[in-house]
């Protein structure tokens, strides 16, 4: 910590001191501001001389708990702030990307050019239509990716697949001797019931354990046993059958909005049925 005491003044200010540049010092403390320039003693040494900066009586600016003076009469001109234009993932800018201007409203934006298969969706942040620039700022276009129509086929195909596999797992109701029961479908249950087929010829039990991937575990009737495999496997077959039409309605459409209309459960128009699938609508329906 130093003392400082204006020149031609005798009060004296506990300051903190820098030199900043060739011809701008620095001073830090609670003191009023005065352009008389100053002297510098180390505390209770008296040594004024020594550090003397009678020179330095320009106000060069405020800074935050102190002053900055200059001894060549420079004062700080605050730099214009610019604008920045930039571009994100997915496209081009035509234009200027960088402008010097005082009010929004000057600004002449950039035209953000996509890319193949990308669309502009916005500025970030948005770029004001007005209003004074008080500080440097940077916009960027932001760009998305359209996909192309075999992309949404695709996608679409996938959407379809899980949803099959969901459907399927989760099983089908079968009435049975002692009233309805639900039986799920995971693969493991599938390969189960067609291992029950084999022992319902070969066994001369007329009951029939069954354990499913629910870990449920129960004996049946062989009647009971097998209109649980034959009701399985025809709502598997369905479910598949329906599943591979959708596939294929979804490969004839033309555009993307006819692909996004198509969902598993949507009732496939006659003229995209195939014969293998009617043959099971009617099954199920009968």
């Amino acid at each position: 910590m130093l003392t400082m005491k204006y020149i031609g003044l005798k009060t004296e200010y506990a300051v903190e001191f820098k030199k900043v540049a060739e011809h701008i010092v620095q001073l830090i403390g609670s003191f009023p501001v005065k352009e008389n320039g100053f002297q510098l003693s180390r505390e209770g040494m008296n040594d004024w001389e020594k550090m003397d900066y009678s020179g330095f009586t320009t106000k060069y600016r405020e800074i935050e708990g102190g002053i900055q003076f200059s001894d060549d009469g420079t004062v700080y001109v605050a730099p214009k702030p610019i604008m920045t234009f930039s571009a994100g993932n997915g496209g081009t800018l035509e234009g200027v990307s960088e402008q010097e201007v005082s009010d929004f409203s000057d600004l002449l934006i950039p035209e953000p050019v996509p890319n193949e298969n990308y669309r502009f969706v916005k500025w970030e942040p948005d770029v004001p239509y007005e209003g004074e620039v008080v500080a440097s700022r940077t916009f960027t276009a932001v760009f998305e990716y359209v996909p192309t129509l075999e992309e949404v086929k695709e996608s679409k195909k996938q959407e379809i697949k899980a949803m099959y596999q969901f459907v399927k797992s989760s099983g089908v109701d079968v009435t049975l001797s002692t009233g309805t029961e639900h039986f799920p479908l995971k693969d493991e249950d599938i390969t189960f019931l067609m291992g029950k087929q084999f022992e319902i010829s070969a066994s001369d039990s007329e009951r029939i354990s069954y354990q499913d991937s629910d870990n449920h575990c129960k004996f049946y009737s062989k009647a009971d046993m097998q209109a649980i495999i034959q009701t399985a496997l025809l709502f598997v077959n369905y479910q598949t059958t329906y599943k591979n039409n959708l596939c294929e309605w979804v490969d004839e459409c033309q555009t993307k909005e006819e692909v996004e209309l198509i969902a598993y459960g949507t009732e496939i128009p006659e003229e995209y049925q195939n014969d293998v699938y009617k043959s099971y609508l009617m099954k199920m329906e009968g």
